[in-house]
């Protein structure tokens, strides 16, 4: 402190050096938040999407959600596999659900689902009553908004 008793340099120095760190701190802080929250998109996995036959079909305009059958044994190989179609609507009449078995936090994330129900699709692009399918977040959403929500796993 000087005559007027005014605070020295070196304690507005050292005054600013700590609240630089502070704000550095909470801006880290809130990065690191950010950044976990964008790895929670989408369901987790064994969330189920199902489609119940009771509450009616659900209404769907748009043409069927294309979807890659992955096989099995060898994820590697799903470029080389089958696409199959997903209507909502008929996977709603008929009843069934979707079951998320693996996330990749890809950008855009895409999920491995497991379809179990009647019918995909009415023709020769029905996936069957049991593939297992690669399917993106905006595919999964639109899905999960016709079958009206999904929940935990039941296991």
């Amino acid at each position: 402190m000087d005559e007027f008793d005014h605070p020295g340099e070196a304690t507005e120095f050292g005054l600013t050096i700590a609240l630089t760190i502070f704000a550095g701190g909470l801006c880290m802080l809130v990065s690191f938040l950010a950044f976990s929250e964008a790895a929670q998109i989408g369901p987790a996995v064994g969330e189920i999407v199902s489609f119940d036959p009771r509450n009616g079909p659900r209404y769907w305009s748009q043409p069927g959600i294309l979807a890659v059958v992955v096989s099995a044994g060898d994820q590697a190989e799903a470029h080389q596999q089958r696409s199959c179609r997903l209507m909502p609507s008929i996977m709603a009449a008929h009843g069934g659900s979707l079951v998320v078995e693996a996330k990749e936090t890809t950008r855009p994330p895409s999920f491995r689902v497991h379809w179990s129900g009647r019918r995909t699709d009415i023709g020769p692009a029905d996936c069957g009553r049991s593939a297992d399918l690669t399917l993106r977040l905006v595919q999964l959403r639109a899905l999960t908004i016709v079958a009206g929500g999904h929940g935990q796993g039941l296991f």
